[in-house]
């Protein structure tokens, strides 16, 4: 399978890593700690650490499988739009949601993280932009984690942007199976009707597939006006 080695090296790293240390020990006055705990406490009232490790672990091995079959190939002609299917978030979710005073910060963390607690994934997705912009991997996992269990399909895009994220830090570039994989989580995301990942599957079409593009950008915008192109 052509994904097998690379899976199992990075899944290994990921489940290796202490991603639940920083919400469970003590509180500290640490100001990127202290980031880290609004970012990710919520999570741990419903998942515990073999939870979010069997999640990320069984989330690997079938996206494996999946990219592994000829009809989830992302060498394609067309795309046919595919909306969301989720329950929208409850009024208390969504005016936590809307009380973030930005898009980003440690306010906004906070109020995501009460909409997030509340079931609302966008607020989830949010949270996890939140930890890779701090370069906060092991916060990013748990969250990612809840997305993939409550079978969100923004999780697979989430799982892209954080093997993204740590594959290239230090300016580093992906190889060439961790771009496939990640290329592959993203289709999936889209496929599933994520407009996050139509749009950035859209991006990554733009030159060499236009029509699949616009068809992926439409249905992006479709769902969400405020990722409509220029």
């Amino acid at each position: 399978m052509r994904f097998r080695s690379w899976m199992i090296g990075l899944t290994c790293g990921l489940v290796a890593s202490p991603i639940a240390v920083a919400a469970q020990t003590a509180d500290t006055t640490d100001d990127w700690d202290a980031a880290r705990h609004v970012r990710v406490d919520w999570v741990y009232v419903t998942m515990k650490q073999p939870d979010i490790v069997r999640t990320l672990d069984n989330a690997m091995k079938d996206q494996v499988r999946w990219a592994n079959l000829p009809q989830n190939s992302p060498d394609v002609e067309a795309f046919r739009c595919v909306k969301l299917a989720l329950p929208p978030p409850t009024p208390a979710a969504l005016a936590a949601f809307e009380s973030a005073p930005s898009s980003m910060g440690r306010d906004a963390d906070k109020a995501y993280a009460k909409a997030a607690s509340l079931g609302y994934w966008r607020a989830a997705a949010r949270l996890v932009n939140s930890a890779l912009d701090d370069e906060d991997w092991e916060s990013a996992q748990p969250i990612v984690a809840w997305l993939l269990k409550h079978h969100v399909p923004a999780g697979y895009n989430k799982l892209a942007d954080m093997f993204y994220a740590m594959s290239s830090y230090d300016g580093e570039s992906p190889g060439a199976d961790t771009s496939a994989m990640i290329v592959s989580l993203r289709w999936r995301a889209a496929l599933e009707g994520d407009p996050v990942a139509q749009t950035d599957m859209a991006d990554l079409f733009a030159e060499p597939k236009p029509k699949v593009a616009a068809s992926l950008r439409a249905c992006a915008s479709g769902q969400n006006p405020g990722l409509a192109g220029p």
